[in-house]
């Protein structure tokens, strides 16, 4: 359950921005494509790790506990830096995969730029959650994704259609409210960690 929230995050930047336009709703999904490869890689590195870090954890061995979450997290950090560093410098080579509607790659740059510092924060409490399910505490991970959800919603709602004197934002405000809602996860998730 708390993965398919986590992964209905981005979904929601899809389905809000929907009702802005066609184009809007092209771009951001085409965009969170990308996005979703890096999820599934967090998701191999986190699941690799999690073998080793439920072994340790029986054990007690607490100093391979940490060494491991310590590569886990390094491995984690340089693919976050590869994604950010490839969304800055080939956005336009990044959407031209999905579409060659100039339109939808405009907007979809406009979102990637807007995203760019979410791959730190995604991947960092996506695999943080993995290590933190593993050892036996599943509540806390479930409950942040719970209002992050919401939090990405609302921010949403106020960014994408210019609520509450804010400018509407569009595509732009669907990744500003996704990376809203991803630092108070990162905050929560590898804070307790």
């Amino acid at each position: 359950m708390q993965g398919l929230i986590t992964t209905g995050v981005n979904m929601m930047d899809t389905i809000m921005v929907g009702s802005v336009g066609e184009t809007e709703l092209s771009a951001v999904s085409l965009a969170n494509q990308f996005i979703t490869i890096f999820h599934i890689f967090c998701m191999g590195i986190g699941m690799g790790a999690s073998v080793l870090v439920a072994r340790y954890y029986g054990m007690q061995d607490k100093p391979a506990l940490k060494n491991t979450i310590t590569i886990m997290l390094r491995l984690t950090l340089a693919l976050s830096m590869l994604f950010c560093v490839a969304t800055i410098l080939f956005p336009q080579q990044i959407m031209l995969i999905y579409t060659v509607e100039e339109d939808i790659i405009n907007i979809g740059i406009e979102y990637l730029n807007y995203s760019v510092i979410t791959y730190f924060l995604l991947g960092l409490s996506l695999t943080c959650t993995i290590v933190l399910r593993n050892v036996g505490i599943v509540k806390l991970p479930l409950y942040t994704s719970i209002a992050t959800f919401f939090i990405n919603v609302g921010a949403n709602y106020i960014f994408i259609f210019g609520k509450f004197g804010t400018p509407r934002m569009e595509a732009a405000g669907a990744a500003i409210g996704t990376l809203i809602a991803r630092i108070f996860e990162f905050s929560i998730i590898c804070g307790y960690l």
